[in-house]
């Protein structure tokens, strides 16, 4: 059994996302795609869920630029089980692959925590997670000191949209959390 076959509820709140994916594609200007479009999914456990996610955002991208070379980067934190997430994304796993679809793509795979830096600067048009954000990054005191774990998840927050602005290719970054909800960061060069 998979992540994914765990996972109903994460794969409705990304297929829900979709449009607002497609949105975020379609607000990337074709000058700020002269060397490809680079896409991200954090927190990306094994690859199912958001296949058809980035299949969308492919498709979409090569309406208007036909043969732009994709890169689809996925991290997850190093434990993750990164053979199925291979499997799923080259087969043969349980899914269907955009790989078999659409020439010039290009999926990496990466064991970086997204609180960290994953890509360099100016790199990233679109980065994605999918209720990923309830993870911290680490354990801010003993559990009988509830006010020492308030403050984690917006401290976590704060550093996650702070490591994608810096890896942003043009000041529009977005980033979907779907099922939590959404988010579109956009940030001035």
């Amino acid at each position: 059994m998979t992540i994914d076959d765990r996972s109903s509820a994460q794969a409705d709140g990304i297929e829900n996302a979709i449009p607002l994916v497609l949105d975020a594609v379609d607000s990337i200007t074709a000058d700020g795609l002269q060397s490809g479009f680079t896409l991200s999914d954090t927190g990306c456990a094994d690859g199912g869920t958001s296949l058809a996610m980035v299949r969308s955002a492919i498709e979409r991208v090569r309406q208007s630029e036909p043969g732009l070379p994709v890169s689809v980067i996925y991290t997850d934190q190093p434990r993750n089980d990164f053979n199925a997430l291979v499997r799923n994304i080259h087969g043969p796993g349980p899914f269907t692959t955009y790989l078999d679809e659409f020439e010039n793509v290009f999926p990496m795979f990466s064991g970086t925590s997204f609180y960290r830096e994953i890509l360099p600067p100016g790199t990233l048009h679109l980065g994605f997670s999918a209720t990923a954000m309830r993870w911290l990054s680490a354990k801010p005191g003993e559990f009988s000191t509830a006010s020492t774990w308030s403050g984690q998840p917006g401290r976590n927050w704060t550093n996650f949209a702070r490591m994608r602005t810096r890896t942003g290719a043009q000041p529009n970054l977005s980033c979907a959390i779907a099922r939590d909800y959404w988010c579109d960061m956009r940030v001035d060069p």
